[in-house]
């Protein structure tokens, strides 16, 4: 798995983790094949980064995905938060938000998910 910045990003690279935006709503989930309309529309909606499958962790998209396990869920949001609030690291008013945030955005997607 390697992590990128989208504009790094190729057409045909797959996805190692899900990708999320600033809302924690996943946008691509895991085992999605990037095509250059995906890449040039997360840019538009601001994502900044993803992370990729690499040599022997790819595998063939066959257009069916499973579904995110709770672990990816919160993977997922935990890097998004992380990205969202790297500057506010020292802060402890901004720590307790991102965990109000981050309660929040796992609930409302896990309730989603179904689990």
């Amino acid at each position: 798995m390697r992590e990128l910045r989208v504009r790094e990003a190729e057409a045909g690279m797959v996805l190692a983790k899900p990708v999320v935006d600033r809302m924690g709503r996943v946008l691509l989930q895991k085992g999605e094949t990037l095509t250059q309309p995906i890449l040039d529309r997360l840019e538009a909606w601001g994502v900044t980064q993803l992370f990729v499958d690499t040599g022997e962790d790819v595998r063939e998209a066959s257009g069916e995905h499973d579904p995110l396990s709770e672990s990816d869920i919160m993977e997922a949001v935990d890097t998004r938060l992380a990205e969202q609030f790297q500057r506010h690291e020292g802060d402890a008013r901004m720590r307790f938000i991102r965990e109000s945030a981050r309660k929040s955005l796992l609930k409302r997607q896990l309730k989603k998910r179904g689990g």
